[in-house]
Parts: structure tokens; sequence; C-alpha cells
């Protein structure tokens, strides 16, 4: 996912280098947090599938998991993609270590290590259109706010 931020600086002068890669960092902290707090539950749906675009399950999987699901043996009925016995969800939706730099943020969770092999962390961190808008202004309001504050304070 790649954000763009076009915060509007109305500064009286170029503001110090320094602050500005706080003030970024900052934002991109907000952003992550809020990925990991909002947007990755989304994933865990039953809509999911048709929100984000995952690949087609074969018919075979789908009926398998079903069958499972009547067991006990796979959560959420069977029907949301990335949800088997629920591992994954709940070790992406627990604890996540959460990194900002200048440039960008980290965001890292345990999850099974089957989840690299079968392409499911391409899907866990995939964003529609109004997800990254929503995610672009609260790291522009976030720049802004922190521009603002230096300047009542009289900090550059």
């Amino acid at each position: 996912m790649t954000l763009v931020i076009t915060a509007l600086l109305k500064t009286s002068g170029l503001p110090n280098q320094r602050r500005v890669k706080e003030h970024v960092r900052t934002a991109l902290r907000k952003v992550a947090e809020t990925w990991h707090e909002e947007m990755l539950p989304r994933h865990f749906d039953e809509d999911a599938k048709f929100r984000y675009s995952y690949r087609r399950r074969s018919e075979v999987y789908k009926k398998m998991k079903q069958r499972m699901a009547q067991f006990g043996r796979a959560m959420k009925s069977g029907r949301v993609d990335l949800v088997f016995k629920g591992l994954m969800e709940q070790s992406a939706e627990g604890m996540a270590t959460i990194r900002a730099f200048p440039l960008r943020a980290v965001v890292t969770m345990p999850t099974p290590t089957y989840a690299r092999f079968h392409g499911k962390l391409f899907e866990v961190t995939r964003t529609t259109v109004g997800e990254e808008s929503k995610l672009n202004r609260i790291a522009e309001e976030s720049i802004s706010t922190g521009f603002r504050r230096d300047q009542t304070l009289g900090t550059r």
C-alpha cells in the first residue's frame, strides 16, 4: 500500500527538517495504528473476498472447508476466505509492533508460517480506495496539526 501525503504547509519560512521528520513519523504511526485497529479486522469478515478482490478458492476447497465447519473444525461456517481455524485472525489482530520512520511505517504481526506460502499476507494487506483515502486524510491532518502546533509555540 502506498500513501501519498499532501499536506498544505502554511508556515512563515521553511520548517525545521527535524520537525518535518517528526511530524511525518507521527502521522505514519497514526496511519499504521488505524490500519491495524480498524481495517485489518475487515479482512476476516464474510464479505472481504468481494471488498478486497481475493483470488478465487476452488470449489473443492470451499466444500471441504464448509464440511469441516459442520464438525467444528473450521471457524465462521467456512465462509471466510482467510479463516480456517482462526489462527491467522487471532495472531494478526493480536499484538502488533508498529515502528514509524520518516519515510514509512512498519507493522509487524505474528502470523502462522503457512500465510507466507499461500499469498495470504498479500491479501491481508490490501486496502480499498476508500480506506486509502481515509489513511491519507489521517496523515494530512496529523502533519497539519503538528505544524500548526509548532506555529503557536513559535517552533520551526
